[in-house]
């Protein structure tokens, strides 16, 4: 039996040869897929890095694109707030400028002399012989009413002679050449 306990001897060897080569490819492909799975991940990894990178960048970006758009619209306010300021500086300048010419009319006024009891009359005196005649110059002119102008001129006339000024003569005189004017020219109809 000895030679065939070397055949079986021999056959089993072979065996494990066959296992072996058969081993040795499974071996190869998972070490195979390994290595792809390894070198994948070492080409994606710095692709993946680059487009977290990439990303972070554009946010950074937009945030400072963010903070131009605060500080362009910060600056519009500015320019507002300047514009504004400068108006009211105008305005305060201008106000200060009125108020020293109020100041001056109101010095000069406290310069002048008071005005007399005899003054203040004639003053108003002369102010109701002025609104007579203005009136008396509407009655004729634009209401074609010589009766209404006719009194208001000889009111005129009343108040110049209560006055008793001698400067006042001429005016008198125009009011009675007036007075006959509107006599000729007769009575008018008005509507009413």
């Amino acid at each position: 039996m000895e030679p065939n306990s070397k055949s079986e001897q021999v056959e089993k060897p072979a065996k494990k040869t066959e296992k072996n080569v058969s081993e040795t490819p499974k071996k190869t492909v998972s070490v195979k897929w390994a290595l792809l799975i390894i070198l994948a991940i070492v080409i994606t990894l710095p692709g993946a890095g680059a487009l977290w990178l990439v990303w972070q960048q554009k946010q950074q970006l937009m945030e400072v694109e963010s903070r131009f758009d605060e500080m362009a619209e910060l600056e519009t306010d500015i320019s507002q707030l300047t514009s504004s300021q400068r108006q009211l500086n105008n305005q305060l300048s201008t106000f200060k400028q009125t108020q020293l010419e109020q100041g001056d009319v109101l010095t000069k006024l406290q310069n002048q002399s008071p005005l007399t009891t005899e003054e203040i009359e004639l003053e108003w005196a002369l102010a109701e012989i002025r609104y007579l005649l203005n009136l008396a110059n509407q009655r004729a002119l634009l209401a074609n009413d010589t009766s209404g102008a006719a009194l208001a001129l000889s009111l005129a006339d009343q108040q110049i002679r209560e006055i008793g000024d001698y400067r006042m003569q001429p005016l008198r005189e125009l009011i009675a050449e007036e007075e006959l004017a509107l006599e000729a020219a007769g009575e008018t109809d008005v509507a009413g």
